[in-house]
């Protein structure tokens, strides 16, 4: 309803004839997913600011890093909606929850990490393994478990 709120006029519409088109309800349910870790403080913030402190192979910025991540996630999107339109029912919400809260890990460990050394890649692992209050792989000696 929302969304024929915002594009048609409120006389036009009536009661239950609009519905959102499946892509849309996907996008929506996984912003209300990833919402929570790009909100001042948390997770993608506390991330951003150790990787800035960090030395890269190429010149970091904050743009080219953020980015990465959006653009990681944006695939992450797309695969639920491909996921989606290639069955007879939507993704469950707790696995699309689960699927998003790793692929946020995913898109920061990548988007802001991939440009690390492999030793300071794998300190930043260790540090969203620290901070993040969701479950992590774990990480064993020199190997990090994907």
């Amino acid at each position: 309803m929302r969304v024929a709120l915002s594009n048609l006029p409120a006389d036009k519409i009536e009661p239950g004839s609009y519905s959102v088109p499946v892509g849309l309800q996907a996008q929506r349910d996984a912003a209300d997913v990833m919402c929570r870790f790009f909100e001042e403080g948390e997770l993608v913030e506390k991330c951003l600011a150790y990787v800035a402190t960090q030395e890269h192979i190429m010149d970091f910025t904050r743009l080219r890093a953020l980015t990465g991540v959006f653009s990681l996630m944006n695939k992450a999107i797309s695969t639920i909606i491909e996921y989606n339109s290639t069955h007879d029912f939507a993704m469950p919400q707790d696995r699309l929850e689960r699927y998003i809260t790793n692929r946020v890990a995913y898109a920061l460990m990548w988007g802001f990490g991939g440009s690390l050394r492999l030793s300071d890649r794998e300190a930043f692992a260790r540090y969203i393994q620290s901070i993040a209050t969701t479950p992590m792989p774990a990480a064993s000696g020199n190997e990090f478990c994907p």
